[in-house]
């Protein structure tokens, strides 16, 4: 027993036995071997109080400490998501003990939040999550490993891609002030999500190399810890230039006092400002993402490097644009010669 280095990537994994004689090795998510050394004794302390004492870990414990140990490496969105599945868990199932759950009492959790009208997708984001938890339950050796993959998910409904149009963009920019516009041409002509404008540096900026780069900060980090690089349209390179020349503090969007604007901020201050009297446009900050991509896939850009550029995990999440590129496809189709 004991730890090792992975010899690619260098983060430390836990070796040892389960009750059952299995070999374990789950990462330590560390690079640090003083960090790692402390998080396997973590483990084996936990694998020995709990040594076959399992119907006695209550799922209030196995949840805190689940919160507790995946906060520092994941977005605050997601720590979210996990909560909320709880929450409708224990307002569902109300599990006492952790080894109360099984794959039959996600079924009914997922048949009874059906029945309460929730939509499909959160339904199965919500399964996924205590599926995510429960077998994290079985790695630390908390209960018996079980066949939650037969639990399966709902299969959503395809919503239509819902963009601002170009006239639409104009008319924003006509009525906007300094923080609207830059909130504008952020989401529209770099696809940033709402959190990354809310972190984005002027040390992030490289008006040489055109590029503007989502990096981790020291209290805040990317979705998926996805670090990604971005070039800039000339149009937002000009006002970007413009902007650092009148800039106060370190962040892009920052208010008088040189504070960033939260990302809550953003979305409320962008949602009023659409409702304007001169504005009236339906739409939040959010919408002004699937701009940027919609955009792209129209004028004859590519789901790969589309995929890139807006920082998704897996290019399916990006194929919800495909649909938009296929003027470009016809058009370079009928370009092929009559033979």
């Amino acid at each position: 027993m004991g730890i090792f280095k992975h010899p690619k990537t260098g983060i430390y994994h836990a070796n040892y036995f389960n009750d059952s004689g299995k070999r374990c090795r789950p990462s330590l998510h560390t690079k640090d071997k003083r960090i790692a050394q402390i998080k396997f004794a973590e483990i084996i302390q936990d694998k020995q109080a709990l040594s076959g004492n399992a119907s006695k870990i209550s799922w209030q414990a196995f949840k805190n400490k689940f919160i507790e140990t995946i906060s520092p490496e994941r977005s605050k969105t997601t720590i979210n998501h996990f909560k909320r599945a709880c929450y409708y868990l224990e307002d569902i199932i109300r599990p006492k003990y952790l080894n109360e759950l099984t794959p039959l009492k996600l079924q009914q959790l997922k048949t009874a939040l059906k029945e309460q009208g929730k939509g499909e997708a959160g339904i199965n984001r919500w399964i996924r999550a205590l599926k995510t938890m429960l077998r994290k339950a079985e790695d630390w050796n908390y209960m018996p490993p079980q066949k939650w993959q037969t639990v399966g998910s709902f299969k959503e409904t395809e919503h239509r891609i819902v963009f601002f149009t170009v006239p639409e963009l104009k008319k924003m920019l006509k009525h906007a002030n300094t923080f609207q516009q830059t909130v504008i041409l952020l989401g529209s002509q770099a696809g940033l999500r709402r959190g990354e404008m809310a972190n984005l540096q002027w040390s992030d900026l490289s008006f040489k190399k055109e590029l503007l780069s989502i990096t981790p900060k020291d209290n805040w980090h990317p979705k998926d810890f996805e670090v990604r690089h971005i070039p800039l349209s000339k149009q937002l390179l000009k006002y970007l230039q413009a902007l650092k020349a009148q800039a106060q503090g370190v962040y892009v969007l920052a208010k008088q006092d040189g504070r960033p604007y939260s990302a809550d901020e953003i979305t409320t201050l962008f949602s009023r400002f659409l409702k304007e009297e001169e504005i009236s446009i339906e739409g939040n900050v959010h919408k002004l993402r699937h701009t940027f991509a919609s955009l792209i896939m129209q004028n004859g850009g590519n789901l790969y490097d589309l995929s890139k550029l807006m920082g998704h995990s897996s290019i399916k999440m990006t194929e919800k644009y495909s649909h938009l590129g296929k003027i470009k496809t016809e058009t370079t189709i009928d370009r092929l010669p009559v033979l």
